[in-house]
């Protein structure tokens, strides 16, 4: 079990898709955890190029966090209908470990299995940035930062590449024997 806090920034996004017949498009993004909502921005009214200062969410994750898929999606604001879908990023739980450095820019894509119209409307880019946190609020041990006095181990090493592969933490571990003074735990890679 891994639960964490993820804090996300949307800030903007660029060259977004012309969606309305009338005008440019009307965007705003919903957050979602695993296909279910968590939060949304504000609608921003006739841009291509929308800035959402109300893109703030801390979206918690709790069971099987590293399995999980953070999306931001895009949308068009329709007066009717459900709206235009515009393109969205999708995190996998694992690469949430590894924040932003400042803000990122990640290109819109179509959902899987999209129609042809609806892949030629996700273009553009969106800018953000996220954390992850413990659920005590402090920031998650960020991979290649961890203590180097810890074990560390050295595989393969030739003139082009020395692979450094470092186990920062393991979680839900069966115990081998309710007799054993010490658990010998190891990783096979």
């Amino acid at each position: 079990r891994f639960d964490s806090i993820v804090k996300l920034q949307i800030f903007e996004a660029h060259d977004l898709a012309k969606a309305d017949l009338l005008g440019k498009s009307d965007p705003f993004c919903i957050v979602k955890w695993n296909g279910k909502e968590v939060g949304r921005t504000k609608v921003v009214a006739n841009t291509l190029d929308p800035v959402w200062p109300d893109g703030s969410f801390s979206v918690e994750q709790t069971g099987d966090a590293l399995a999980g898929e953070l999306a931001v999606e895009v949308w068009d604001m329709d007066k009717v209908g459900a709206g235009d879908f515009l393109g969205q990023v999708v995190l996998k739980g694992s690469g949430l470990l590894t924040p932003t450095d400042g803000t990122a820019q990640f290109d819109l894509r179509p959902r899987p299995g999209a129609s042809k119209a609806e892949a030629r409307l996700a273009r553009g880019y969106v800018s953000l940035s996220f954390e992850t946190l413990g659920l005590d609020g402090r920031p998650l041990e960020r991979p290649g930062t961890a203590d180097m006095s810890k074990p560390e181990v050295v595989a393969r090493k030739t003139d082009e590449l020395v692979l450094h592969l470092q186990l920062l933490a393991c979680h839900g571990l069966a115990r081998y024997s309710a007799f054993a003074a010490t658990l010998s735990t190891f990783c096979v890679v």
